[in-house]
């Protein structure tokens, strides 16, 4: 016949063995996120896509269509996002009446935010519908695009509502709707979009020209001549101009980190266990896009590290005062068993039942690693344009990797898209329009 002592330590060691078989979030996509750093967008895309794998309906949604868009299938990347959009559906609807209820489903009060359903940061939803637009116009879906990055407009205004801040987020959003309002010659929404970009002081060297333009097209005398007094006058096109427009997601985003410590009482184990978000290593800073031998670098639209690390850094302290809540609730629940074990077994099964206790409450108090882990660090954008010809059009990493995305027949008022990704030091970029009459393999100087 077993004793409790005995009994407990069985149930100890198969504690312990529960704790160690629990993957973090990194662990379990580390081979699907390592195909899409490769380049290998398929098998990363059929893996994030298995449930299992994420164990997130948002994040199996968000980081499978991240991966087939970066490869250039845009339709997959749009059913994708979609999925993850269903699991949102609602927390958007009541956030967008009510900024207050964005800061539900995370999680129940008395288990580890792992365990709860993950419906992504403030920021991540924002960036959805922004990707989701961004897919949408790989297949020249404009209408759709621009639904979608109101969509984003509206979620970050809720969350800054809700925050009582000023986010310097959705600068994508804002960037795919002014060039769509744009080739819509709906003159006065882009200029909407332009401003907020200025407002925002978000890639000045691109907004800058557009804002003077858009200022002259709606004859904006008195907007115009501030403009230039602060900028320069923007170049003269040629007539007829063609515009290039690069949009690119650049280098790897950040992931999550536990941080945690775990306390020793009179009373057992206190575990506090946070989240915080890293940086990493960025091997590209910019991409130059070269028309007919001029070139033009990209520059910073939105930096996703600092908007990640600022939408966790407001949610932090509630974290942090549930954890608080769970630990002193868990503590509560150990001195209760080990009082009766102490009625039913002596000292030597209160004993073994608190550090049962304890275990437990280190193996269930872990942080939520989880994180739209294949976003890009930046999104950078360049704009230039060409009178209409024939002109070769190239993609290029500084001192790296150089793209051809083919010659092309560029008609008058064209507007052409380049859609382009950096993972380490390799270059992926995509064309959308322009009528190619060569091409020619990607070179490596």
């Amino acid at each position: 016949m077993s004793t409790p002592r005995s009994s407990s330590r069985g149930a100890a060691v198969c504690l312990l063995a529960f704790a160690a078989s629990c993957a973090t979030y990194q662990d379990r996509t580390a081979e699907a996120l390592g195909d899409f750093r490769a380049g290998r967008f398929a098998s990363a895309e059929a893996q994030f896509g298995e449930p299992g794998t994420t164990g997130s309906e948002f994040l199996s949604g968000a980081e499978a269509g991240t991966s087939a868009l970066t490869d250039g299938r845009w339709e997959e990347a749009v059913l994708w996002f979609e999925r993850a959009g269903r699991t949102i559906e609602e927390l958007e609807a009541e956030g967008l009446l009510d900024p207050g209820s964005l800061a539900q489903g995370m999680g129940g009060l008395f288990l580890s935010e792992e365990l709860s359903q993950y419906r992504g940061e403030g920021y991540e939803r924002v960036m959805l519908h922004a990707l989701w637009g961004l897919a949408y116009l790989g297949q020249g879906a404009l209408e759709d695009t621009l639904v979608e990055v109101r969509r984003s407009n509206r979620l970050l205004a809720a969350e800054g509502t809700f925050y009582d801040k000023e986010y310097k987020g959705a600068g994508l959003a804002h960037f795919l709707s002014a060039i769509g309002h744009e080739l819509r010659t709906e003159d006065d929404e882009a200029w909407i979009d332009w401003r907020a970009l200025e407002s925002k002081g978000l890639a000045p060297s691109v907004h800058a020209p557009a804002l003077q333009r858009c200022a002259a097209r709606l004859s904006r005398t008195e907007e115009l001549e501030r403009l230039v007094a602060r900028d320069g006058e923007a170049p003269e096109l040629p007539p007829g101009a063609a515009r290039i427009v690069l949009i690119a997601g650049v280098g790897q985003g950040p992931v999550k980190v536990e941080k945690r410590q775990d306390i020793l009482t009179p009373d057992g184990s206190i575990s506090i266990a946070l989240p915080h978000y890293q940086r990493q290593p960025q091997p590209v800073q910019q991409l130059e896009m070269t028309v007919s031998g001029v070139a033009v670098r990209s520059a910073e639209l939105e930096a996703v590290h600092a908007l990640a690390q600022e939408s966790l850094a407001d949610r932090i302290a509630w974290m942090a005062a549930r954890n608080l809540v769970r630990t002193i609730a868990k503590q509560q629940v150990r001195k209760a068993l080990a009082d009766q074990a102490r009625q039913d077994g002596g000292d030597g099964a209160a004993a073994a039942v608190g550090l049962l206790g304890d275990i437990l409450s280190i193996a269930t108090e872990r942080a939520d690693l989880r994180c739209w882990s294949t976003l890009p660090d930046s999104w950078q954008v360049a704009i230039t344009h060409a009178a209409p010809g024939v002109h070769p059009l190239a993609l290029s990493i500084p001192g790296g990797v150089t793209a051809d995305l083919g010659t092309l027949r560029l008609e008058a008022g064209e507007t052409v898209f380049v859609l382009a990704r950096t993972l380490g030091r390799d270059l992926h970029a995509r064309r959308v329009g322009g009528l190619e009459v060569a091409s020619a393999a990607a070179t490596v100087p």
